[in-house]
């Protein structure tokens, strides 16, 4: 009878050992594949980023030679400012998702490390209730830790895309703000070598209309300098981050 009840125990030790084996395995092989494909998502959006810079930068360079069309050089050099904050924001995303989302799961193939020799010292030395413990803790945190960095990167995502859509929204009537009638007006009256015109289009007549939009050499915009990632992040935070994550907290309770 006692043989009988040590070769059942056994058993269910087995089982138990085997499912456990399976679940370890099967948390791996997910989070790693998880981890791995939004580190390409990250890595592209970092690429669409540096992109999104040199159309800005394209955009302001144009607007600071164009010397005929007023209307079409304010909206440029409006238009190139403001689609370089969109990628001091996307910048801010690709901080977020480094730190908080792809460095989260990338640390936790430690922690599945650390389970996989938990394990295996509880199967060597402890009973199997022991052992259901040890695995039950495990999963607890494997949901928890999954469902947390998940949402933060849908968070980081609304914050992005919320500021986004504000920013091209204003670029959209920047350069709705083209009048090609007077601009092209200005270009017929150089062309045809009225010297009063052509003094005025070019800033240097009187009460010229131009000299106020561009007096000197302009600045580098910010997608041209060395961004602060800790000040952009400050910054979605506060303005961004915080109120999507408010709204998400008030709908769990």
């Amino acid at each position: 009878m006692f043989s009988s009840s040590s070769n059942n125990l056994s058993k269910v030790h087995t089982s138990q050992t085997k499912f456990i084996q399976e679940r370890i395995a099967g948390v791996e092989k997910h989070f790693g594949q998880i981890c791995t494909s939004l580190g390409a998502y990250t890595r592209k959006t970092a690429r669409l980023r540096d992109k999104g810079d040199e159309v800005s930068t394209a955009l302001l360079r144009y607007g600071e030679v164009e010397n005929l069309n007023k209307s079409l050089r304010s909206s440029l050099c409006e238009t190139a400012d403001t689609l370089a904050a969109v990628q001091d924001f996307r910048n801010v995303e690709v901080e977020r998702l480094e730190s908080r989302v792809v460095g989260e799961l990338a640390l936790y193939e430690g922690a599945i490390a650390e389970t996989k020799l938990q394990k295996a010292t509880v199967e060597a030395k402890r009973a199997c209730e022991n052992i259901e413990e040890q695995m039950d803790q495990f999963e607890q945190r494997k949901v928890t830790d999954l469902k947390r960095i998940l949402k933060e990167f849908i968070q980081t995502e609304l914050a992005f895309h919320a500021k986004a859509v504000e920013l091209y929204t204003k670029a959209y009537n920047q350069i709705s703000n083209i009048e090609e009638e007077e601009d092209l007006e200005e270009f017929r009256n150089a062309l045809k070598g009225d010297a009063a015109a052509r003094a005025e289009v070019l800033g240097v007549g009187r009460g010229s209309s131009l000299s106020p939009v561009i007096k000197g050499p302009r600045e580098k915009s910010e997608s041209s300098k060395k961004r602060d990632p800790k000040k952009m992040m400050e910054k979605l935070k506060i303005e961004d981050y915080e109120e999507i994550n408010g709204d998400t907290t008030s709908e769990e309770d």
